[in-house]
């Protein structure tokens, strides 16, 4: 029966699969043929099986059928929604042929000894694992890893009892030939034997029990044992590896869908400085327009009075020359109309790119409701495959021992009743299994994205908690302290790592690593030192915040405006007032030059530079300096990981960010004069700083995984 089955459904996935090439090589003339083997297949496996709760396979075999008469009627091209309901008709249809598969050989002797139910599970309890696995973000992969587990246990088994008939055979045979041989040279002496008698007896007692050990070991070699798992893992096999095909399609339409949004998302952000740049650019310059022009009326009527006291004009005169106003050059209104028309581009393009990024969302909530759903049938059909499985496991394990028992009446009696328990001392593991998983975490949930509601002016993104990374770990240990205490003020530093910490966590969700020159261009001055006002004021703003009303160029702005703005520069803040800034530049700058002359960079001359460097950022610089030039180094080394896309390479950050740490607002003319004949050097040493961060910070990393580890234990 089981081969039969099999070869049904090989049968099935066969026209199923030459249906697929079909549609993919376009060829409608034939299909008419295919859906008629198809759709008798369909009928004759209803009908021989009786699958009654068949009503999901009819709909998706009449939506079939409603695409082919599409075919007909019109010129179709589209082959997309013929995938979709193959692939949904040949899910629901395997997941019909597992439930009915596991009764058809289950009428065994067991079910006279105990109750019918007692290895089933509960419908109560079938639910109760669709809901834990649901709740889980990867859902689909425990009941994917269960399954291939349980495959891998068939396996094992197949192998063990093939293996161990093969060796009882072989000892059986050896055994019988030799009792053969004995018997056969002592037969002439027989009667003058000692104890000949006793052994010639129990010679033949051995030789019936061998014999049935042969014929038992040959049966649980054949259709008993190794035959019956052999089909059943392998239908075992093709269920669970074609919802698995299906369950990594769904997922990988969902990742494109999600990529495109983000890159539409990030031309709009882009379109949207454009026309933010422009929009201030002509306020202003109209501004100014408005201030010149009155001026000049001004001067036009004090000449005018100036004339009347001297000669009397006639009144036309007097009329025309105080009234007139002055004209502007044509080459100021040419120059107008075409900021103008400018303007008017730019806003057409932010609208078409604000259109596309709500289609985008658009598709990327119909992919997710298609993952949910696509979640929802494989965890089902998996459970039941899983259960389906258990129990044949089960049964064949039940007739093992007990042909076992029968053979080895040696055994002693707790074996018997060790036997009969076997199956309730292990039913419902499945259940215990995904009972005693750990607790589920929505931050892992890689279907977990932004929920986009609508557009800042038109777009606002939704929470999103994610699991902040390694790389930060240090700052969120700041940040989770600061939370609780206010910022004053008059506070220069306090504020300093929380700030650059969310800025570059913001830049990085929002792919800003894929903008181009993202801390070499510009953004909206207003914005950016809107922003900085109010980090500085100690207003708490969140990570989601920052993503829905700023664009990575305007972060990336702050975090270059906040270091510069500082009263004394970011590496030569102190630890205490006894460490003088002016030594910290010095031996900033030793290290500098002493890095700039090397010809050849040696691991050794590197290790003697790292060391030095490790020594003054760890033993002299500031707690709040240390852990922000932890954060903006291991930052900006991501950025320059994509170097290809946004033309930011470590030289290139250290040469704009050199400046940045080493000066600031406040600057004699001497200290300006020194700062421009040392920029070469802070250049070189911050683009060493970003290439070496991670040794740099080695120690403390390593500390930080000691007292986590520790905190666990």
């Amino acid at each position: 029966m089981t081969s039969t089955v099999l070869d049904d459904m090989n049968m099935f996935n066969d026209i199923i699969s030459q249906f697929k090439v079909y549609v993919d090589e376009k060829e409608w003339n034939e299909l008419p043929e295919q859906l008629n083997r198809l759709l008798s297949i369909l009928r004759y496996i209803i009908e021989t099986y009786r699958l009654i709760d068949s009503a999901a396979v009819l709909e998706y075999a009449a939506q079939l059928i409603d695409l082919f008469k599409d075919v007909n009627q019109t010129e179709y091209n589209d082959s997309q929604p013929f995938y979709t309901v193959i692939d949904q008709l040949a899910l629901c249809f395997t997941a019909k042929m597992s439930e009915c598969f596991a009764t058809m050989e289950n009428n065994h002797d067991m079910m006279s000894i105990q109750n019918s139910n007692t290895n089933q599970h509960h419908p109560n309890d079938e639910t109760l694992m669709i809901n834990i696995l649901i709740n889980y973000p990867n859902g689909v992969d425990i009941a994917q890893q269960h399954s291939h587990l349980l495959s891998k246990y068939l396996g094992n088994l197949i192998q063990y009892v093939d293996k161990r008939s093969n060796y009882e055979l072989e000892y059986t045979k050896q055994i019988v030939n030799l009792i053969k041989d004995f018997k056969q040279i002592n037969i002439e002496h027989k009667d003058y034997l000692p104890g000949i008698n006793l052994l010639t007896n129990t010679f033949e007692h051995e030789l019936i029990n061998y014999n049935t050990m042969q014929s038992t070991w040959l049966i649980l070699q054949t259709d008993k044992f190794v035959e019956k798992l052999t089909n059943w893992r392998n239908y075992h096999d093709s269920i669970r590896k074609t919802v698995n095909l299906q369950w990594e399609k769904i997922l990988k339409q969902f990742q494109d869908s999600l990529n495109v949004m983000k890159k539409a998302r990030a031309v709009y952000f882009d379109r949207q400085d454009e026309y933010d740049r422009c929009k201030e650019t002509n306020n202003n310059q109209l501004f100014h327009s408005s201030s010149s022009s009155s001026s000049s009326s001004e001067h036009s009527k004090q000449i005018a009075a100036n004339h009347l006291s001297i000669v009397s004009p006639s009144p036309l005169h007097l009329h025309r020359t105080v009234s007139s106003p002055p004209t502007l050059p044509a080459n100021d209104d040419l120059k107008r109309r075409e900021k103008d028309i400018l303007e008017k581009d730019l806003r057409t393009k932010l609208y078409d790119s604000e259109m596309y990024l709500k289609s985008c969302l658009t598709d990327l909530n119909t992919k997710r409701s298609e993952v949910l759903n696509t979640k929802y049938d494989s965890i089902t059909t998996l459970n039941k495959l899983i259960i389906n499985t258990e129990n044949v496991i089960n049964h064949v394990l039940y007739d093992y021992f007990d042909m076992l028992y029968a053979l080895y009446t040696q055994l002693p009696k707790p074996y018997e009743s060790d036997i009969l328990k076997f199956i309730d001392q292990n039913k419902q593991s499945y259940l215990v299994y995904l009972k005693n998983l750990p607790l589920s975490s929505s931050e892992h949930d890689y279907l977990h994205y932004e929920n986009y509601i609508s557009l800042p002016q038109s777009l606002i993104v939704g929470d999103e908690q994610i699991k902040s990374t390694q790389s930060y770990q240090e700052c969120d240990e700041f940040v989770r302290q600061q939370k609780s205490k206010t910022i004053e003020n008059n506070c220069t530093t306090a504020y300093l790592p929380s700030i650059v910490q969310q800025c570059c966590s913001a830049i990085e969700k929002m792919s800003g690593q894929y903008i181009k020159g993202i801390y070499r261009i510009s953004s909206v001055k207003s914005k950016v030192d809107q922003l900085c006002r109010e980090l500085r004021n100690g207003k708490l703003i969140s990570e989601n915040e920052l993503i829905n009303d700023y664009s990575p160029n305007v972060l990336a702005n702050v975090i270059k405006k906040c270091l510069r703005e500082l009263s004394s520069p970011l590496l030569l803040l102190g630890k205490d007032k006894s460490i003088d800034c002016y030594s910290l530049y010095k031996d900033f700058m030793s290290v500098a030059k002493e890095l700039y002359t090397f010809n050849d960079s040696t691991n050794s001359n590197i290790t003697s530079l790292v060391e030095k460097l490790e020594k003054i950022i760890h033993e002299r610089l500031s707690d709040d300096a240390r852990l922000t030039l932890h954060c903006l180094l291991k930052h900006l080394k991501y950025i320059s990981s994509y170097e290809d896309e946004n033309q930011m390479s470590t030289s290139n950050l250290g040469i704009i960010f050199g400046p940045t740490l080493f000066k600031t607002e406040n600057l004699t003319e001497d200290d300006t004069i020194s700062t421009l004949l040392d920029a070469p050097y802070q250049a070189k040493l911050v683009e060493f700083l970003i290439d070496n961060v991670e040794e740099l910070y080695q120690n403390v990393d390593e500390q930080h995984k000691q007292v986590d580890s520790s905190n666990s234990q």
